[in-house]
């Protein structure tokens, strides 16, 4: 739980948000809390969230990764200033592995596409949205894109 948020302080030297429903113990381990306009949602409404609060671009991690890393971070980093028409640069594990949306830098340009979906009345599909943006493909060790699936693994 917490290497995601010490990653992200490491990598970049600014506090990290947690954003949407998450435990109280969860939430105050962050410098700010922000939560869902859209309770339900997913990371959808939660990327929304962040991107509108930060009103720039933002990096994104899910709070299960328990291998992830500064240096996982910078690479990414790197890749998406080589590509700054990419509406967003995402973790892949290798080659053939579906982008990993819960992993990366999302810029304000792909609100659009956030929002639309969101109107709909139906939750939409992370991915379903990504087919419809501009993404850059980052790979990352498969180590860093590993998720924890129980409290034990984290």
């Amino acid at each position: 739980m917490d290497q995601p948020r010490l990653a992200l302080q490491r990598a970049f030297g600014v506090p990290a948000w947690a954003v949407g429903d998450c435990d109280r113990e969860v939430a105050c381990r962050f410098e700010r809390h922000l939560p869902d306009d859209l309770p339900g949602a997913g990371p959808i409404a939660g990327i929304v969230a962040a991107l509108v609060a930060a009103d720039r671009p933002v990096v994104v991690l899910s709070g299960d990764l328990p291998s992830i890393t500064a240096e996982d971070l910078g690479m990414l980093l790197a890749a998406a200033e080589t590509n700054p028409a990419a509406d967003a640069a995402l973790a892949v594990a290798d080659e053939q592995a579906p982008v990993e949306p819960c992993i990366g830098l999302y810029r304000p340009s792909i609100l659009s596409h956030l929002r639309s979906a969101l109107g709909t009345g139906k939750t939409p599909s992370l991915r379903g949205i990504l087919e419809k943006a501009t993404i850059l493909r980052v790979p990352l060790d498969r180590r860093a894109t590993r998720n924890a699936n129980t409290v034990q693994e984290l």
